[in-house]
């Protein structure tokens, strides 16, 4: 399916490009192109359709258009011998321009090969690794699309086993904060209601202590009798609903998010625990894994999709293998098709695929021009949602490891701090203003009072002596 959108995307350049500029040379209405694919195989069937669609559609619209580009069809039969001898009846029998669908990389450094010494060929087209040696004999284009190398292993379920990771969701900063956001609240509460006298919290301190705690939690409104206390306990309330509702979210995403991780996480692990791998017959990955120190013996070549899936469902202790190495292009078309159960790790980066002109080839800028103007906006987005974006994107969730939530910190809820505090602090202050100022207004009333009572005694004290004295008299 990558192929097909590759080959259709090179028809359109070519079409625009190298046809014009061959056409005029030539004199001719006809512009011949070899096209060699694997047709046995269900992706080589898949890109004949879209060829011979794309050459449809195109003299659909531009009916007048000339020259028409004439094709001619051989079949590889997956063997680099058999694409070879093609490209060489094509080259010398049909003089063709240009040669496209090598399906791999031996195939397309036969023909490239074969090309460059006949000294017929304009482009070489396939899925064409940019490397440093192959640009000692060609010149490529931009590329067209990422590439590299990674491995297909199997996806263990793995629900975390941490004992701690309950305090995982949040970070070190915010718990610290929390805690002292509570023990402040916990003291004003209890400071409040100290106060104003609260008859309702009956014992000693120790009992109050606790009733307060279960205040600062809870928020029992009704065992509280003050104003200021009831407005601190909804604050605080309010805070530590949005506080648990974020925690019990990022917990929950940690939970599920670390339920699938990769059985092998490192190409030399793999190496080391001398288990069978698997890769395409004929890729330069093959190369790869001996530069690599992989035990040829070790190594396991197939011809489809399907045989890499068989020998992964087997594992590398029931004759499979444990892991499928090739290009990322290729691991994301498996993994739309075979995502359960199975995710990619990339080891190596490689420069992309590209076209192969030969040297010094005019061609060279206007084809890479053309593959920006593609690559560049949406209509590379829309080839791969097409051909391979709905079923990876969408049923191929743990196609690769997803990163683990982060930590909420205290900075998406410093409104929330401040609210509160600035609440606890300006109800104690008011709190303590009102006590004082009621016990000062006590203070004063009963002074006088008290110096009534001291004149009415006075007065019964004379009262007393001058009866003494009518006695006496």
């Amino acid at each position: 399916m990558e192929r097909a959108s590759q080959i259709t995307l090179f028809l359109l350049l070519i079409i625009h490009s190298g046809v014009a500029q061959n056409a005029t040379t030539s004199g001719t209405d006809e512009f011949p192109v070899g096209v060699i694919l694997d047709l046995e195989s269900l992706g080589g069937k898949m890109a004949r359709t879209s060829i011979l669609m794309a050459l449809e559609d195109f003299y659909t619209v531009h009916r007048n258009y000339s020259p028409k580009v004439v094709l001619h069809i051989r079949g590889s039969k997956s063997n680099s011998v058999e694409a070879a001898s093609a490209a060489l009846d094509l080259l010398e029998n049909y003089n063709v321009q240009a040669v496209i669908g090598p399906q791999t990389s031996s195939q397309a450094a036969f023909v490239s090969d074969l090309g460059n010494k006949s000294q017929k060929y304009d482009i070489a087209i396939g899925d064409i690794t940019i490397s440093e040696n192959r640009m000692s004999y060609v010149d490529f284009t931009l590329p067209y699309t990422e590439s590299g190398v990674a491995m297909v292993v199997p996806a263990k379920s793995s629900r975390t086993n941490n004992t701690w990771i309950f305090v995982e969701p949040l970070s070190r900063d915010l718990w610290l904060r929390s805690i002292i956001l509570f023990f402040y609240t916990w003291v004003v509460l209890w400071l409040l209601e100290f106060l104003g006298n609260n008859t309702n919290i009956p014992g000693e301190v120790p009992r109050k202590l606790g009733i307060m705690t279960f205040f600062s939690l809870f928020g029992d409104k009704d065992r509280v009798e003050r104003l200021l206390s009831r407005i601190v306990l909804i604050v605080w309330v309010f805070f530590f609903l949005v506080l648990s509702a974020s925690y019990t979210a990022n917990l929950a995403t940690m939970l599920t998010i670390r339920q699938l991780n990769p059985t092998i996480t490192d190409i030399h692990e793999l190496r080391k625990s001398g288990d069978y791998v698997g890769c395409i017959r004929g890729s330069y990955v093959e190369r790869i894994l001996e530069q690599l120190n992989f035990d040829g013996s070790k190594i396991k070549t197939y011809n489809t999709y399907d045989g890499f899936y068989s020998a992964l469902s087997k594992g590398s202790k029931n004759g499979g293998i444990a892991a499928f190495i090739h290009e990322v292009p290729y691991i994301r078309l498996f993994l739309a098709r075979n995502c359960k159960g199975y995710t990619m790790v990339p080891f190596y980066k490689a420069a992309g695929f590209g076209y192969a002109f030969p040297k010094g080839s005019p061609l060279v800028g206007d084809i890479s021009k053309a593959i920006l103007s593609v690559i560049g906006g949406d209509t590379i987005n829309q080839i791969e949602k097409k051909w391979i974006g709905i079923g990876y994107q969408n049923n191929c969730n743990n196609a690769g490891r997803a990163p683990d939530p982060e930590k909420l910190t205290p900075d998406g809820f410093t409104g929330l701090f401040i609210l509160s505090g600035a609440i606890s602090t300006s109800s104690l202050l008011i709190a303590v203003a009102i006590y004082f100022y009621e016990k000062k207004n006590s203070t004063t009333e009963t002074q006088p009072d008290q110096k009534g009572d001291q004149a009415e005694g006075n007065e019964r004290g004379n009262e007393a002596g001058e009866e003494m004295q009518n006695i006496g008299l």
